[in-house]
């Protein structure tokens, strides 16, 4: 299941790249470099949205003051972040944010903050990530960006949603979602009703969380939103498996592990490969679910997103467990729980400790 945070729904190493086209003389550079950025926002492989984030950052290079310059560094951390290169992401929007500080551009400043909290919570390191959140809550504010404060409210929502905390997520949600709609942001809308979805489906709640899943599904579909699609999909099959429709999720997955493919989506992909696996076990073929799952680990690993790791393992736990060693099977599931315990995830870690005690 894929409760995710999605800040700056844009495409990521930084390029001193040339244009591919050279700009007319006399052109304003800071518009030439925005035509260059919605470029990269409308394309569809990372490849060519970093190309051209590193063709506008070329064209500012004398107006590095401007906090479009901050901007490009943290929409090309995003895509980073989105392949699971964390390290890189990292870096960069910790230049993006240097440079909006420098600059005194309180608005990238507050994104640059809500990426860096992305990330602190990708590796679990929970208070930081709410630190961040909350000093970013406060720019925005300051800042008189509305948007981003709704973005903030359902990143503190997958938190509360992750310690298993589901009314404060579910609050958080609602008044992220209610600000969204209030602006006709449906980008916004979408990330947070795959969240919904997410939390209906953890409480049992299957028709909401359908419901919301494909609302979200709807409008990414929409916007041309091969990202949004993607995790949508994912958390469909996830649904689909609960309701124990096992070909149906599986040709959901398909779909959604081929738009993963087209965008280099790490993350994306370990997630079906997860589901995936957890549905060939289902079916009594434990050896091919384990194939998948190792596949899906090493990915997950490469990203560093622990709650992923959790996920995964825990996974490959039961399908040990299917395949009779239980010495194996306790293994992962310890791995997991120490994921799980290092989120402060309490709902799967004591899920784990009821495997390992059951299995004892």
């Amino acid at each position: 299941m894929t409760a995710r945070n999605d800040p700056d729904r844009i495409h990521g190493p930084v390029t001193t790249m040339r244009p591919t086209a050279t700009s007319p003389p006399g052109a304003d550079a800071v518009a030439e470099a925005r035509r260059l950025a919605e470029e990269g926002h409308a394309a569809a492989r990372p490849e060519k949205a970093l190309e051209l984030y590193g063709a506008a950052l070329y064209v500012l290079a004398d107006h590095e003051g401007e906090a479009l310059s901050a901007d490009l560094l943290r929409w090309m951390g995003t895509v980073h972040r989105e392949l699971g290169e964390s390290v890189e992401a990292e870096r960069l929007y910790t230049r993006s944010l240097r440079l909006a500080e420098a600059g005194d551009h309180v608005g990238a400043q507050a994104h640059g903050l809500n990426c860096l909290g992305l990330m602190a919570q990708r590796r679990a390191q929970m208070e930081v990530a709410g630190g961040y959140y909350r000093r970013a809550a406060r720019l925005a504010h300051q800042a008189g960006d509305h948007r981003l404060k709704g973005m903030i409210e359902q990143n503190l929502g997958v938190m509360a949603s992750i310690r298993g905390d589901m009314d404060t997520a579910f609050v958080r949600y609602r008044d992220s979602l209610t600000a969204f709609e209030a602006a006709d942001d449906k980008e916004g809308m979408s990330w947070v009703l795959n969240n919904l979805g997410v939390l209906h489906l953890r409480t049992g709640a299957f028709d909401e969380a359908a419901d919301a899943i494909t609302r979200s599904l709807e409008i990414a579909e929409q916007r041309n939103d091969l990202h949004m699609e993607t995790l949508s999909l994912a958390n469909r099959g996830a649904l689909l498996v609960k309701l124990g429709r096992l070909e149906e999720a599986q040709t959901t997955l398909d779909r959604a592990g081929a738009l993963a493919d087209i965008r280099e989506d790490a993350i994306r992909k370990a997630e079906v490969l997860k589901v995936s696996g957890e549905i060939r076990r289902a079916q009594g073929v434990p050896r091919e679910a384990l194939a998948l799952l190792e596949r899906a680990q090493d990915l997950a690993v490469e990203s560093g997103d622990t709650l992923l790791c959790g996920e995964v393992m825990k996974e490959l736990g039961n399908t040990w467990a299917a395949l009779g060693d239980a010495s194996r099977a306790l293994s992962f599931w310890e791995m997991a729980g120490s994921h799980f315990q290092e989120l402060g995830a309490m709902l799967e870690a004591v899920e784990i400790q009821r495997l390992v005690q059951e299995a004892a």
